[in-house]
């Protein structure tokens, strides 16, 4: 089954299809309708009648890069003006939160934020500087989750990282912003990890950016945290027990599933295998019985054009 963003202008809208397109025409007004295949990474665009691929037929001059670490996109020159040119952006992923002691909880960090615009090849320039964000680096001692980096496709577009979270027995993972398609849309963004008395101690999900777990004491049982999943941006990262003798309560909390991003780090139960987000922009889970924290998932950039 694909997945498919419909953008009939002003409004964009997520939606899933396993048959071919029907015909279709254009909207009252004369808008243009375009249609994205992110699994496929293709574009379609509506000629009043059918669905047509922009820059199908071959492949001739169509051009796809990714980058994993900062560089510069040129400008291919078989586009013209009015060529279109789609760029997808993760921030890094924050690292886990760390204890202080073997009796202390660790929460997990928050995926890093995702976005997506359409340009007009003619609206940029002949190269554009790219920034590819790390992930937070995951640290042993009394520290919260460090925020990842933001990445971004030069002053057009950018994704920030996951958030830093507080220092304390208890960090909290907050999922990352996601810059909107659209300009003039509200953000998504993922929700802070919680804690309360009534067992809330996942992270929240998100369209982009999931939230990481947090540990829970609670009647002296530890209540384990899963991270929060997210569409686009990076699971939140999963929290991590204490070594509470007969309190220790289960195993370290699950890493949030992201469905395009990387999902968050999980699965720890030593000091030696606390696990970094995944990539891109996976938060990391965190640490166990005072070791290092997992370390966020690094971001992405990647840009794909047709003539």
């Amino acid at each position: 089954m694909n997945k498919f963003f419909s953008l009939t202008l002003p409004f964009l809208l997520l939606f899933s299809s396993s048959q071919a397109f029907a015909a279709c025409t254009s909207p009252a007004g004369g808008e243009s309708q375009t249609r994205y295949d992110f699994t496929a990474h293709k574009l379609y665009y509506c000629d009043n009648t059918n669905w047509i691929e922009s820059g199908g037929g071959g492949g001739s001059g169509s051009d796809h890069q990714v980058f994993t670490a900062s560089g510069t996109w040129t400008k291919p020159a078989a586009l013209g003006a009015d060529s279109i040119v789609t760029v997808e952006v993760w921030g890094g992923g924050a690292s886990g939160g760390s204890s202080s002691s073997g009796t202390d909880m660790s929460g997990g960090g928050g995926g890093g934020a995702y976005t997506t615009k359409i340009f007009r090849a003619g609206d940029l320039t002949a190269a554009v500087a790219i920034t590819v964000g790390a992930g937070g680096v995951g640290s042993s001692g009394n520290s919260g989750c460090v925020a990842g980096a933001a990445s971004s496709f030069g002053g057009y577009l950018s994704a920030p990282g996951g958030p830093s979270c507080p220092n304390g027995s208890i960090p909290r993972g907050v999922g990352g912003y996601g810059a909107s398609p659209l300009a003039g849309s509200s953000a998504d963004r993922g929700l802070n990890g919680a804690v309360s008395n009534n067992g809330l101690h996942n992270g929240g999900s998100a369209v982009s950016g999931g939230g990481g777990g947090i540990y829970e004491n609670t009647s002296d049982q530890y209540l384990v945290g899963t991270g929060g999943s997210s569409v686009y941006g990076g699971g939140g990262g999963g929290a991590s027990p204490a070594n509470y003798g007969s309190y220790y309560d289960g195993g370290s909390g699950a890493g949030g599933i992201s469905l395009h991003g990387g999902n968050g780090g999980s699965g720890a139960t030593n000091v030696a295998d606390a696990t970094n987000g995944g990539i891109p922009s996976g938060g990391g889970i965190g640490d166990v019985r005072s070791g290092a924290a997992g370390s966020g998932g690094r971001g992405e950039v990647r840009v794909y054009s047709t003539p």
